[in-house]
């Protein structure tokens, strides 16, 4: 009994290992991927073959690839190029899978795996390289789109309360295809505001990617109806849009200098309606003239108070920087009356 089981194994494991898949063969695709066949001689009637396909397929440089689909049929009509072959296994061509992988672009060594009769590995171990493809030929514009980052600082020109002469930058990223017919000495330019300012930047060359950055200058007051234009002038083609600014328009740096304020001393008031003490403070500024710094109150004059009542006022300038003080004011009548115009003590 045990020579039995001894002989049933040793038979299982040489139909394991015999061979069943005996050639490989690839075409590469034009966007340089690949695609493998594999060749078994068992039937497609094989059941079994089919639904053992999944457990199989080509192992590169140490990667798996399974079986994709399986067909009937002879793989030499599909493909040109045999990657590998053992036909000392057997040269029936009765059924074979497909493989497609990305392209690979190292030296590859291929061998087939599988746990399974029909797939079994017949000693096929291959080496071998592909040619990356040429990229495709545009057919339309290779420009695809493109889209603007402005930064969040600019530079005000060393004229700190002027903003019309403050500029700031945008990166242009120009989204664009990698093909044959824009490769080499092809190039594209950035043209800002081409109906007004009419700023060109470039000729830039494409990358081999699908985008290129573009810093231009964006002055002040452009606005997100300020139009850009990208302009690829050896297809030729171009594509023009708004910008896209954060705010809808760039008005320059802000000037952050706060106001100087200064509130008059404590005061006291024999009312409880609080008076309006904005006039009484006193305000500069770096950039805004006096008269054009706005000063607030708070509490609000004509409010109602009693006691002691403390008093804010808050000074802001054109370009929205605050500064603020503080003083007390007392509410009641605390003072004798003094008397005026009364005549001397008469004898």
């Amino acid at each position: 009994m045990k020579r039995l089981l001894l002989i049933a194994a040793l038979l299982m494991a040489t139909i394991s290992s015999f061979a069943h898949t005996w050639e490989i063969r690839v075409n590469q695709n034009q966007d340089g991927s690949l695609t493998w066949y594999v060749q078994s001689y068992h039937s497609i009637g094989e059941s079994s073959c089919i639904s053992q396909a999944n457990q199989s397929g080509l192992r590169i440089n140490g990667i798996t690839y399974p079986i994709q689909s399986v067909h009937s049929g002879n793989i030499a009509s599909l493909s040109p190029t045999v990657f590998g072959v053992n036909t000392s296994c057997g040269t029936n061509r009765s059924i074979y899978g497909i493989i497609n992988t990305p392209f690979l672009g190292t030296t590859l060594n291929v061998q087939p795996y599988s746990n399974v009769a029909c797939w079994a590995n017949c000693n096929i171990s291959a080496n071998g390289s592909f040619t990356p493809p040429p990229p495709p030929v545009c057919t339309t514009c290779p420009l695809t789109g493109w889209s603007n980052t402005v930064a969040a600082s600019g530079n005000n020109n060393g004229t700190f309360c002027f903003p019309n002469d403050d500029r700031t930058t945008a990166t242009v990223k120009v989204n664009h295809l990698s093909c044959a017919s824009i490769t080499g000495d092809k190039q594209f330019r950035v043209v800002f505001d081409p109906s007004g300012a009419n700023v060109s930047y470039g000729p830039f060359n494409y990358s081999n990617g699908i985008e290129t950055n573009v810093t231009i200058n964006i002055p002040y007051g452009t606005s997100n109806s300020t139009q850009l234009k990208v302009i690829d002038d050896d297809f030729p083609c171009e594509l023009t849009h708004g910008l896209n600014i954060p705010g809808g328009q760039y008005l320059g740096e802000r000037e952050t200098i706060a106001p100087s304020i200064t509130c008059p001393g404590a005061q006291t008031i024999c009312s409880n309606i609080l008076p309006d003490y904005t006039g009484s403070a006193t305000v500069s500024d770096n950039c805004t003239a006096t008269a054009n710094i706005i000063v607030t109150q708070t509490p609000a004059a004509g409010s109602t108070v009693s006691g002691v009542v403390s008093v804010t006022l808050t000074a802001k300038d054109a370009a929205g920087n605050v500064s603020s003080c503080n003083f007390s004011v007392s509410t009641g009548d605390n003072q004798f009356p003094v008397l005026v115009g009364v005549p001397a003590n008469a004898t």
